[in-house]
């Protein structure tokens, strides 16, 4: 009897450290592309945001390419919207963090609330996408 529970606590605790990383990673990731974002680094912050194009073989398996124009268009609007959120919402904080399984993979989610601003939650999803965690989608 003694074992069984030992083993279940085990299981919880290492369930636990795990769900604790991914976040820890997911949420630096978010971190580094406000800064991105933020400071109009582009180039750099499209290495952080799923591609969503017409390509339908690299659609949700991809980051975007900014050397290609469309693709460029694309990370310029998903960063300016997050510098808006950022610039009016001053300071933010990140309070919850979900994992959900859909048809495009994992999403992991962080709901960043601002301080200010009319927009004072706003949910930040990703996908891992090779070894990394990009930027799904934004609600």
């Amino acid at each position: 009897m003694k074992i069984k529970f030992l083993i279940t606590v085990i299981f919880l605790l290492f369930g636990y450290v795990l769900a604790n990383a991914q976040s820890e990673k997911v949420g630096d990731r978010l971190h580094k592309l406000f800064i991105l974002c933020f400071t109009d680094n582009y180039k750099d912050a499209s290495k952080y945001i799923v591609y969503r194009g017409s390509d339908t073989s690299r659609a949700w398996k991809d980051v975007y390419d900014y050397e290609k124009e469309d693709e460029m268009k694309s990370v310029i609007e998903v960063c300016k919207r997050i510098k808006e959120y950022l610039e009016e919402g001053g300071d933010y904080e990140l309070t919850d963090f979900t994992e959900k399984d859909e048809s495009e993979g994992i999403w992991y989610t962080w709901l960043v609330e601002f301080k200010n601003g009319n927009h004072k939650k706003v949910y930040f999803s990703f996908l891992k996408i090779g070894k990394r965690y990009a930027l799904g989608d934004i609600d």
